[in-house]
């Protein structure tokens, strides 16, 4: 992650991102059930940190992540292999520039909050969004999705909460909302 984000520039301590001996769980950021031990890593928190260019796929390889934040830094994020995490149950990637979400809908359905407000999406609500039908959280807030919203949002009847302020969409609720008893 560091050599590949622009770690040197980031804006909060990284010393520890820089040595070598250092273990990857007594890294600032990094969450492990049991630090001591260097067991698998369940959460990222780089949240604000400044990170930039593009997050490789790499980051899906660690079997036990479960939470990656990533908000608030000027990344790309690469989905493919997103399937390979299979204890995923939360994304927050919101202010991340992010355009594109090729490789998300390979998310398995233990992901279930799903936060890409303030990003830089723009036309019709993606896919790759529509096609999460386990996700229970929602946040598309705050980019530039335009036109109706699509019919498939009936699909993702686990959906409880779902926001979609300040974008431009326009006309009717599709009747397949009604799937979406728990909204």
């Amino acid at each position: 992650i560091f050599s590949h984000s622009g770690g040197r520039f980031w804006n909060k301590s990284h010393t520890n991102w820089l040595e070598s001996t250092s273990p990857i769980c007594s890294r600032e950021g990094i969450t492990c059930p049991n630090a001591e031990k260097d067991e698998q890593v369940v959460e990222i928190d780089l949240s604000g940190f400044g990170l930039r260019g593009t997050l490789s796929s790499d980051i899906w390889e660690l079997p036990h992540l479960n939470r990656p934040k990533l908000s608030r830094n000027a990344v790309s994020i690469d989905f493919h292999g997103i399937e390979q995490a299979a204890k995923l149950t939360s994304l927050k990637l919101s202010s991340c520039h992010l355009r594109n979400l090729e490789g998300l809908l390979n998310a398995t359905a233990s992901l279930k909050e799903v936060h890409l407000a303030s990003n830089q999406f723009e036309g019709g609500i993606q896919p790759e969004v529509l096609g999460l039908i386990y996700v229970e959280k929602l946040n598309l807030s705050n980019n530039h999705f335009s036109g109706r919203l699509p019919s498939q949002i009936g699909r993702v009847t686990s959906l409880v909460e779902l926001s979609l302020l300040d974008n431009q969409l326009t006309g009717p609720l599709p009747s397949e909302i009604g799937n979406l008893r728990n909204l």
